[in-house]
């Protein structure tokens, strides 16, 4: 399992493993009918309370189906710049 790979550094508090940890399991359980192959970007964005920015159709179609909302592609992201930068 690629979870017992983490390592704990010193400056690394257990209460922020311990989420990656939850963030990893969660993200097995909505990715598992998508493609497993992209937990690892799904755990780090849920992790980090960010936004994930990719041009994969089905990872994105996939994710979007089930509600997640911390989603987007590289023609929504411009857009949001532009928004932002008129």
């Amino acid at each position: 399992m690629v979870l017992s790979k983490l390592s704990c550094c010193e400056e690394c508090h257990c209460e922020e493993r311990s989420n990656l940890i939850l963030n990893w399991l969660e993200s097995e359980k909505i990715i598992e009918n998508i493609d497993v192959n992209d937990v690892d970007f799904v755990a780090l964005t849920k992790f980090l309370k960010a936004t994930l920015w990719t041009g994969d159709k089905i990872l994105y179609n996939g994710l979007k189906a089930i509600a997640f909302k911390k989603i987007m592609k590289t023609n929504e992201l411009l857009l949001k710049i532009n928004l932002q930068n008129p």
